[in-house]
């Protein structure tokens, strides 16, 4: 603008909103709207330039491109057509950010809403636009706005909604297909082919003209623009029946009840911990107000995450460090002013209270559980704060997963999509109060049934006061089966209740699948397992025949409590290939079995477990429960306690596994290690020694080629062992002598990595992984 000041031709103040408008037209394109100006006056302008200057002549061509890019994008058109680029807001860079905020305030989410906008603006009133875009406009927050222009300035003349891979397989694009008529008409009723129930790109065109050809197909709607406006959010849900839109009439549950977002830490890797890795003396359960919880010195709190598709009650996994009204989280808040945009501490008000919760992000369907007092919520699981168990009754009935796929048909429904949800005032039904009470009351006992539950007591498989463990399985099973029908009827029961009370009975059924169904059924295999694993915690201390419920995770250790069958005296029990320890892993799970059932029944019940998981051809009850200890527990124990496991493997070795020994996290000592390398380590390597020199023996009076072969076989593999033992000794020793010390605190993701190169690692556990949960810590560790 400065150099055409000197020309005497070119007025620049003419120029000026111009070429500002389009500095940065490399980055904005065709978002960018032309100030006012005069093309007759400019082109003149360039027409006197080129006439008669020859030294500022080579200005001319790009005068003229400016002058024409102006014209393009000032004109009004009557028909646009477009598949505008895509991008999310966090993607753009900040000049495009800084030109959507200043421009497009309510389109600013994506790129692609920003062009529908602009798009809006450019049609002449009765033109038509054509766009191909994301569906996510259709019914997502972050477009409400957008929908909104676009129903009170224009008209839905056809959309259709391909299946995600509509182009090829490999591709999974959410995208529509839409037309809009450039004016409001409000009895105009559009058309509307949904295709995502067809699966890939061939079948597509063939569906879609199957439907204008008949429209009775079934998945061709009729709706009217206007009539969205009269959802929540103004959702484009073209499927909906008039009896559903006047139930939106009825009035929204935010009017009635409190739903309310929940916290965020910012870093849950240091904040937050499953709740069986911290000591459990260190954590208050039913802490009722922040005056309770400011007085408590325990650092941790149940606190809520949400979690997967389960109804009722459960999914209690999670604890956060809120140890002085939550002053390391507030501290680390303010100290990383770029993380306070996520970090939010909202609605404390609300911490502890009882309420009714949900997990924002599904693989399925919503699914809604009872909260009891002591819980703090966090951002994944908000909640709705109401006493009355008739509200959980609705939220967990088939018109809630109705209603949402109406206001947001995605597998997120965040604090605004419950808020939204259409709802009577709930009546005073003794029926209803007392059906929501029992599912709840089964789901609590199915949740309490296992060792992830905190409430857990003791294994399902020994409450049935019989020596025979099968037995004592079939009565399981068929408890399972009761509590699992019992609530399957509940549910319909409930669901019949409020289709009847919304008048929906020719849209909904109240029936609900088996897989629906979210408590568990007895399953063999899984359930010896997990009456092994009940096992190996009798034998660490964590649990006890004498009394139910935990015992030691944290506390200081008592043996008395463990009088019938005796807990390890050093919670270290070693997994070899033979039994080559008293306290061998093997020998102690039988003892188990004599005391928990009957020495009478012992070889009994070895042949139910062993066949339950599954022998090999000439192997023995013995030998496949020691294969399992040897090769499965651990990465069963693992997959359990969600990779944060409290049994730790110390093995030499995945290739000849010579030594291996569990040791329990919550009895951990600085000289366990040196126990390990003494009591273990070292006696193995002797008695090794002996089988070496044994096997050699057979070896050398063999006197057939097949007794050979077996001795030989045997004889490297003894020396193999040999081998691996004295590396791992050698690993041993170092770590051993520096006497590690642990702190619960600090979880698992941290502490397993101290031991990196003596634990168990496989392709699903990578230390690697830990250690990047574990950043926190190590930069800690770092700054001193």
């Amino acid at each position: 603008v400065q150099g055409l000041g000197l020309i005497d031709e070119v007025n620049a103040q003419d120029w000026e909103p111009l070429i500002e408008a389009f500095k940065d037209a490399d980055n904005l394109g065709s978002l960018i709207t032309p100030p006012d100006f005069d093309s007759e006056k400019l082109r003149e302008q360039i027409n006197n330039l080129e006439a008669t200057s020859l030294m500022f002549r080579e200005l001319v061509p790009a005068l003229k491109g400016l002058l024409l890019q102006a014209e393009l994008l000032k004109n009004k058109y009557w028909v646009v057509v477009a598949n505008p680029p895509y991008m999310g807001s966090k993607s753009l860079n900040p000049i495009v950010k800084d030109f959507a905020t200043k421009n497009y305030s309510d389109s600013k989410a994506d790129l692609f809403a920003m062009f529908v906008e602009r798009i809006m603006n450019v049609v002449l009133k009765g033109g038509f636009i054509g766009l191909m875009t994301p569906f996510t406009w259709m019914f997502l927050s972050s477009y409400e706005k957008l929908r909104k222009y676009i129903l009170d300035n224009s008209t839905i003349t056809s959309l259709i909604r391909p299946e995600y891979h509509a182009f090829f397989d490999a591709a999974y694009v959410p995208i529509c297909s839409f037309t809009l008529y450039s004016e409001a008409l409000a009895e105009y009723q559009g058309t509307f082919i949904d295709l995502n129930d067809f699966y890939g790109a061939e079948v597509q065109p063939v569906k879609a003209l199957e439907a204008i050809q008949n429209p009775d197909c079934g998945y061709l709607y009729y709706a009217k623009s206007a009539d969205f406006a009269k959802i929540p959010g103004s959702a484009i849900a073209y499927w909906v029946s008039d009896r559903v839109k006047q139930a939106f009439q009825l009035g929204m549950l935010k009017n009635l009840y409190s739903p309310k977002a929940g916290m965020s830490t910012t870093d849950n890797d240091q904040f937050l911990r499953r709740w069986f890795e911290v000591s459990f003396n260190n954590t208050i359960w039913k802490c009722h107000d922040s005056i309770q919880a400011k007085k408590t010195h325990e650092k941790w709190f149940p606190f809520n995450k949400g979690g997967g598709f389960r109804r009722w009650y459960g999914n209690n996994e999670y604890l956060v460090n809120w140890k002085k009204d939550g002053q390391d989280i507030k501290d680390y808040i303010a100290a990383n002013p770029a993380k306070q945009v996520g970090g939010r501490i909202v609605n404390a008000e609300y911490f502890f209270q009882p309420g009714i919760t949900w997990g924002d992000v599904t693989s399925s369907f919503p699914s809604f559980r009872l909260q009891n007092y002591g819980f703090i919520y966090g951002n994944r699981g908000p909640a709705v704060f109401s006493e009355k168990v008739e509200l959980l009754a609705y939220l967990n009935s088939i018109l809630v997963c109705k209603f949402l796929t109406v206001v947001n048909p995605t597998l997120t429904f965040n604090i605004g999509d419950i808020a939204n949800l259409p709802i009577i005032e709930l009546p005073e039904n003794t029926c209803i109060k007392k059906l929501a009470k029992q599912a709840v009351k089964i789901s609590q006992q199915d949740w309490n049934n296992f060792e992830t539950s905190w409430d857990f007591q003791t294994h399902p498989l020994l409450r049935y006061n019989t020596p025979h463990l099968k037995e004592a399985f079939t009565n399981w099973e068929n408890d399972s089966e009761i509590a699992f029908r019992e609530l399957q009827k509940l549910e319909e029961e409930n669901n019949r209740y409020w289709i009847e009370a919304y008048g929906l009975q020719d849209e909904l059924t109240p029936e609900v699948p088996d897989e629906q169904i979210t408590i568990r059924r007895a399953e063999k295999e899984r359930d010896i397992c997990s009456l092994i694993s009940y096992a190996v915690g009798c034998m660490m201390g964590r649990y006890s025949i004498d009394k139910p419920g935990l015992i030691h995770a944290g506390q200081p250790f008592d043996p008395s409590l463990h009088h019938t069958f005796p807990a390890d005296t050093d919670a270290i029990i070693p997994i070899t290939d033979q039994a080559y320890f008293d306290d061998d892993i093997v020998n102690r799970f039988l003892e188990f079995l004599r005391i928990a059932y009957s020495p009478e029944t012992l070889t009994e019940n070895l042949e139910f477990i062993a066949n339950a998981l599954t022998l090999r051809n000439n192997e023995s009850p013995q030998e496949r429960i020691r294969r399992y200890f040897a090769q499965e527990f651990i990465s069963d124990h693992i997959k359990t306690y969600k990779k944060r496991p409290i049994y730790w493997l110390f093995t030499s070795g995945k290739r000849q596994r010579a030594f291996g020994a569990l040791i329990y996290l919550h009895r951990y000592s600085e000289d366990t290690l040196a126990r390990i390398r003494t009591d273990y380590v070292l006696e193995l390597q002797v008695k090794l020694d002996g089988e070496i020199d044994r096997a050699q023996q057979q070896l050398n009076n063999a006197t057939s080629s097949a007794t050979k072969r077996t001795a030989t076989k045997r004889l490297k593999q003894l020396q193999e062992q040999q081998l691996e033992l004295r590396e791992y000794q050698a690993k041993l020793q170092n770590l051993a002598d520096a006497k590690i010390k642990l702190d619960l605190d600090d979880g698992v993701a941290y502490n397993y990595t101290r031991f990196k190169g003596l634990v168990y690692e496989s392709t699903n556990f990578k230390i690697s992984e830990l250690e990047k949960a574990a950043k926190w810590k190590l930069e800690l560790l770092k700054k001193g």
